[in-house]
């Protein structure tokens, strides 16, 4: 492909992007029963016009003319004008035959600007804190952002408002909007909202009345924070709530509350009495389990905080149907006791089993490593233990391997997620290939939310072949260097989504060690940062900043003086520095053959435009990094290369399909101007 075939191709690839972030329609891009023509307001979005109105027009259709349909779609297009502070705004119709365009003429009128709102009266929660419930939607008007004037946003407010007062026991609240003055010349508007707060009911006696069971100071301990309450309607519900809670979680899942309340309008006091039926003290006397066919029984007791012979909880079995659930077996999960009278039930567990064998064969293409394809064996479901069994093989034109590995999702019956594989992979890289075997174990669990750790073991057993280098140190062609090593990886991971990421970010921090101590070869540490952040400029995520950075160095030490070619890093490719093919950014020897390096890192930022509403994406990116053959230099900041480009993004729910043309601005002898990646999923 010639440079200005490239160039053609970017700059189509760029218009389809900007068209993305800033096209307007023409009347007929919404298909519609019949055709509809839009007058006046020439800076009107007609396509978001045309989508308003479809359904009147489709139900003015099925109804041979029916113009009440028509007036609803006046209406609707009036009010959205109102909605973006154009109070004046009027719509109307005219069909001047059967076979004519339905003709909606706009007449926006003018943008008028909120110029103050004043209230008056809200002592209790102050003026500025008042104003905060009145959202008017704000536009551009003279290059300043400006709040505009709608009556939704007023009404709102106002409901707003009342909302919270009547939340903190102010009962008998009134607010009204005592002046509205909208002044079409100035194009301004004026408004005063009056607060009547009257008196603020608060909780005065509260009392338990017959058969409480409980004890007294547990009573107490959850009554305690409603005494002298603000009140409103939802405390009695919310207080009922609460002790049916503490007499589940205390045995008595029977338990019946009604309350009756007693309201003094002259000092806003209201007594609440309660009357309680504690109900039979529950205890456990079997745990029947329904539905599990291929599930040993033994792994949902497991996950049970109930056993035979204890007393009922509500809160254990609220647990125990999360944990169940949580292993990702089952479609469906209850538990709950049988509906008997007594103090011995059995405790029913019934769950609805998900399919939990896969077989499959994915073909592919990747820039790298060209046509491929990928087979195996996915069990969710070991024996019935809820381990997970993987069997998968791979082939590449560069790249061979093959990995069996079982997982057990909880480890020891806690929150700890355990990982045994043993893999084989071959690569081709552009200076030799590697071969590796290797076992890893490790363990992975959750901190919090977003955060996560994890430990791993790994041995492997490397050899290269192919060597194109010299004037490197290295161990002889065919020899292997065995590599025994621990590592420590804290992860953060606050992305929206997996795939395709609009918002949140990622990061991790790597710290292995490769020591004799352990049966390694080589002693080292190597530690490895990566970090992504992606912003979002609009609710939809059609427009996504994207930014990536990696930096990494392997530290040779004892006995170990340099670090051989197969445990180097090489850098470049669709995944890295796109303006280079993949692992061929870096220093080489003096035949031109990379020889990779001790450290790296790495820089990217990336413009995401979904391109209308079909799943296509483009991108404006530019990617930077370097390759050191020494570690100690990595704070020295040099030898840094990079590039810019554009993308192409099919979006599927498993990722995209990606294609990124990536130029170099400065290409070195036997560096690529341009290089062209095809590729599944994001770069970062």
């Amino acid at each position: 492909m010639s440079r200005p075939t490239i160039h053609l191709l970017g700059a189509a690839l760029l218009a389809l992007l900007l068209a993305g972030c800033v096209a307007t329609a023409v009347d007929d891009q919404v298909p519609l029963a019949r055709p509809v023509e839009f007058v006046g307001d020439p800076d009107a979005d007609r396509t978001a016009l045309a989508e308003l109105v479809s359904p009147w027009i489709a139900d003015y259709v099925a109804t041979e003319g029916a113009d009440a349909y028509l007036d609803d779609a006046a209406y609707e297009l009036r009010t959205r004008y109102l909605d973006n502070g154009h109070p004046f705004a009027q719509v109307s119709y005219e069909v001047a035959g059967p076979d004519a365009p339905i003709r909606f003429t706009l007449e926006p009128g003018p943008i008028v600007v909120l110029g103050e709102l004043t209230i008056l009266g809200a002592d209790w929660l102050g003026l500025d804190y008042s104003s905060n419930f009145f959202l008017f939607p704000k536009r551009s008007i003279g290059g300043s952002n400006l709040a505009v004037f709608t009556d939704r946003a007023l009404r709102d407010g106002m409901d707003a408002l009342d909302a919270a007062y009547f939340e903190a026991g102010f009962l008998d609240v009134q607010i009204q909007e005592t002046r509205v003055d909208v002044d079409r010349d100035a194009e301004r508007a004026e408004v005063v909202v009056q607060v009547r707060e009257g008196l603020r009911y608060k909780v005065g006696r509260l009392e338990l009345q017959g058969e409480t069971a409980l004890d007294p100071e547990d009573l107490e301990e959850l009554l305690g924070p409603f005494r002298a309450r603000s009140y409103n309607p939802r405390l009695p519900y919310d207080l009922r709530n609460d002790l049916l809670e503490l007499y589940g979680n205390r045995g008595r899942p029977d338990a019946t509350i009604e309350f009756q309340r007693t309201v003094d309008r002259e000092s806003g006091v209201v007594d609440l009495v309660l009357q309680v039926q504690a109900g039979p003290e529950v205890h456990i006397s079997e745990v029947r389990l329904v539905g599990n066919t291929d599930t040993r029984d033994s792994f949902i007791l497991d996950r049970m905080e109930l056993e035979v012979g204890d007393r009922y909880s509500r809160s254990d079995a609220r647990k125990s149907f999360e944990r169940i659930y949580r292993t990702g077996l089952f479609d469906r999960v209850a538990v709950q006791l049988v509906k008997e009278e007594g103090e011995q039930r059995a405790l029913v567990v019934e769950v609805e089993e998900r399919p939990s064998q896969e077989v499959f064969l994915e073909p592919g293409y990747g820039a790298y490593e060209l046509f491929r394809i990928k087979t195996g064996y996915r069990e969710q479901n070991l024996f019935g233990t809820g381990r997970q069994l993987r069997i998968e093989g791979a082939l590449a034109v560069r790249v061979r391997g093959a990995e069996i590995g079982i997982t057990d999702p909880d480890f020891f019956n806690r929150d700890l997620t355990a990982d045994l594989s043993l893999t084989y992979d071959e690569r081709a890289f552009p200076s030799f290939t590697r071969a590796e075997t290797s076992t890893e174990f490790s363990l992975r669990w959750p901190w919090s939310t977003h955060l996560e750790g994890q430990v791993s073991y790994q041995f492997r057993a490397t050899t290269i072949f192919d060597v194109d280098v010299v004037d490197v140190e290295l161990p002889d062609a065919g020899d292997n260097v065995d590599i025994s090593s621990i590592s420590f990886t804290p992860l953060y991971d606050s992305r929206d989504r997996l795939f395709v990421p609009q918002a949140g970010q990622a990061s991790s921090l790597k710290v292995e060690w490769a020591s004799p101590i352990l049966g390694s070869e080589l002693e080292f540490t190597r530690t490895t940062l990566k970090a992504a952040r992606y912003i979002s400029f609009d609710e939809e995520g059609n427009t996504v900043l994207a930014m990536g950075a990696e930096v990494g160095a392997i530290f040779p030490s004892g006995d170990t003086d340099s670090i051989p070619l197969q445990e180097r890093y090489f850098t470049g490719g669709a995944k890295s520095v796109r303006a280079f093919k993949q692992y061929e950014l870096g220093p080489v020897d003096d035949n031109g053959e990379q020889i990779g390096g001790e450290a790296y890192s790495l820089g990217t930022i990336e413009l995401r435009q979904n391109l209308g509403p079909s799943r296509l994406q483009g991108a404006l990116f530019s990617d930077y990094g370097n390759v050191l053959l020494n570690a100690e230099e990595l704070l020295e900041l040099k030898d840094y290369e990079g590039g810019f480009g554009f993308g192409l993004r099919y979006v599927l729910p498993v990722g995209p399909i990606r294609l990124d043309v990536a130029f170099n601005p400065a290409p070195k002898s036997g560096q690529d101007d341009y290089v062209i990646h095809l590729a599944v999923g994001m770069p970062f």
